[in-house]
């Protein structure tokens, strides 16, 4: 981390620290309303989505409100999920005063009886968010933090009404819990997405039929990804129709696993939330890392197989197992490192090899035909 980015991250900080003390003073609600914070990635919202589910149909609040990346706006039918959407640009958050203090009164003003943030890092941006509310009742989901110093955390943490610290349990697990404590049943409702009946072949005319398989090569973080080049080795050796996913800046690289083959379709940067969606109702099987494509795969239900690795193994994924779910990695003895390898290579991921991939979805398809359970290979496949 360079000195600039130093000095951008202690003046945020203490000026995050400013607006705490000048608007955190309390005001009584109005309503018995809720807001939840989340504004980090993909993956991290699409993981809350049976949590915020189950509170938005349990009744309790007349009206909930949940914030998040603008990005996301659009990620969730906000009827179907029964929350109202509030999206922030962070960064413009961050370096625009003005903005700042726009997002600040609006959030003010809305005169909450309880704010939870569920966000899993608790960056400073969020407790911010959560301070400023004026809420007396503050739930944080866990009491450690990645980012902020022990100074901060230990004084944040006493201006939170609750922190519900769980050690050893996944992020699913730790919002799993908040609800089981709080008597609110869990509810899975994949509905909450979107339910647009978009034909197949509107997405893309040589998608006519269903049996194709997705495959998510990229990762917001490169520590998390198998590598194009294993990627393009398993689709050379893939005889299924396949559907690569990206975002647009990385079509280039999506490009070059297409390179010479005619049944890979490269949809990357191409799709939105919605007819993505779509895509996961109807495929055969998904590919990918531990990423945000993966948790939507997974929420769906999804036949998949995920090559995560072992740098944050058991604090996402993985969760919620079932059958047709299957992790790949190998079983290293510093699993749980955060991605601070002890080693030249991240071998947890490298030594699941394209071949092993390969087997895994020929066992897949042997168990649609009624031959043995692909839930035998839960464990590394190398």
């Amino acid at each position: 981390m360079n000195n600039l980015i130093k000095v951008k991250i202690f003046v945020s900080n203490l000026i995050s620290q400013i607006i705490i003390i000048l608007f955190s003073r309390d005001q009584s609600p109005i309503s018995n309303k809720l807001l939840v914070i989340n504004t980090e990635k993909l993956g991290d919202l699409i993981i809350s989505a049976d949590f915020l589910y189950s509170i938005g149909v349990n009744g309790y609040y007349e009206e909930c409100d949940l914030l998040i990346s603008e990005k996301f706006s659009s990620l969730f039918d906000w009827k179907e999920l029964r929350f109202n959407c509030i999206s922030i640009n962070k960064n413009k958050y961050r370096y625009n005063l003005l903005y700042r203090l726009k997002i600040i009164f609006l959030i003010r003003r809305n005169r909450y009886s309880h704010v939870i943030n569920i966000t899993q890092e608790r960056g400073m941006i969020n407790e911010e968010l959560t301070f400023i509310s004026g809420v007396k009742r503050k739930t944080a989901i866990k009491g450690t933090s990645l980012y902020l110093p022990n100074i901060i955390l230990s004084r944040n943490n006493k201006l939170y009404a609750d922190i519900l610290d769980v050690p050893g349990k996944n992020e699913y697990e730790r919002l799993s819990y908040y609800l089981s404590k709080n008597k609110i049943g869990l509810v899975n409702n994949n509905n909450i997405f979107g339910d647009e009946q978009i034909p197949l072949n509107v997405i893309n005319s040589k998608l006519k039929a269903k049996n194709f398989i997705i495959i998510a090569p990229m990762s917001s973080e490169l520590d998390k990804s198998w590598g194009i080049n294993n990627y393009k080795q398993l689709c050379s050796i893939l005889d299924d129709d396949v559907v690569l996913l990206g975002k647009e800046e990385e079509r280039n690289k999506l490009d070059s696993i297409c390179a010479g083959r005619n049944n890979i379709i490269n949809m990357g940067g191409r799709l939105s939330f919605k007819q993505i969606a779509v895509l996961m109702r109807y495929c055969n099987l998904y590919i990918g890392n531990d990423s945000g494509l993966t948790h939507f795969a997974h929420q769906f239900n999804t036949p998949l197989i995920a090559i995560i690795g072992g740098g944050k193994y058991g604090k996402f994924f993985p969760y919620k197992e079932r059958e047709d779910a299957v992790f790949l990695y190998d079983k290293m003895e510093c699993f749980g490192c955060d991605w601070n390898c002890i080693h030249d290579k991240k071998y947890c991921l490298i030594n699941v090899t394209p071949e092993s991939v390969l087997e895994t979805i020929s066992l897949f398809y042997k168990s649609k035909k009624g031959g043995s359970g692909i839930g035998s290979f839960k464990n590394p496949v190398i």
